[in-house]
């Protein structure tokens, strides 16, 4: 809701309360006794305190709608936070992942984790891209190279273990189903089955195995990247 609509809601309610309420009392005076027109005042009064109550409110609302409009970004100023934004969807949302949650039924969610990670990996990219064109502040634009590259880090490991997980994931998916009809299978396709399902069971193990540590150390050598660009970025806007 912009400031336009908030200003004319204010306008509009306290119309609607100046006419209902004049309306009422000239309606209690020809149609009613003194106590119908008591009640009349009662409701009256009851909805000018309720809309005095909005109107508080979008009082409040509309203040912090004007300031925000009052702060305007340059061109420059806003693909700084665009990129900022997105690369920190990047680091906080899309390579973070409760890898060890994910189990065979799950592997279009994992899936969908990847492409996830992948899109806004491009998208950081597109908006770096932008800010480069637009931002004559050299340190900053390295920073923010520098702080691609260590997100790409984190990106890739994030990724590599996920496509290992749902590679045993999509095995055991097709062999599972089997493990119902074990009983009726040949003794060569129950020693087939047991050793594909093993196999899938240990990649599984191995692609969670040490997951959070390995991760925690690859965050830890990103974060100082990524508060170097906020601090840099906050001179930088402020100026």
């Amino acid at each position: 809701m912009n400031s336009y609509m908030l200003i004319t809601l204010l306008f509009l309610g306290q119309f609607v309360i100046t006419y209902f309420t004049n309306f009422f009392i000239q309606k209690g005076k020809n149609l009613a006794d003194k106590e119908d027109i008591e009640k009349l005042t009662e409701i009256v009064e009851e909805v000018k305190s309720k809309f005095n109550n909005e109107n508080e409110r979008l009082k409040a609302t509309l203040s912090i709608i004007v300031d925000k409009e009052s702060k305007s970004y340059t061109q420059e100023q806003q693909s700084i936070i665009a990129f900022y934004t997105e690369i920190n969807a990047w680091i906080w949302d899309k390579t973070k992942i409760s890898i060890h949650e994910y189990g065979y039924k799950d592997v279009d969610k994992l899936n969908q984790k990847i492409i996830d990670m992948d899109q806004c990996s491009n998208q950081v990219n597109i908006n770096n891209a932008v800010m480069d064109l637009l931002v004559k502040d050299k340190d900053l634009t390295q920073n923010a190279y520098y702080l691609i590259i260590e997100t790409l880090k984190l990106h890739q490991f994030v990724e590599s273990k996920c496509k290992t997980l749902k590679k045993a994931l999509q095995g055991l998916n097709a062999y599972m189903p089997m493990i119902d009809k074990y009983d009726t299978m040949s003794d060569l396709m129950k020693n087939h089955v047991s050793k594909q399902v093993k196999e899938l069971e240990a990649s599984k193990d191995e692609a969670i195995k040490d997951f959070y540590n390995q991760r925690g150390e690859i965050f830890n050598i990103l974060m100082p990247k990524l508060h170097e660009f906020k601090n840099l970025a906050k001179v930088y806007l402020s100026n």
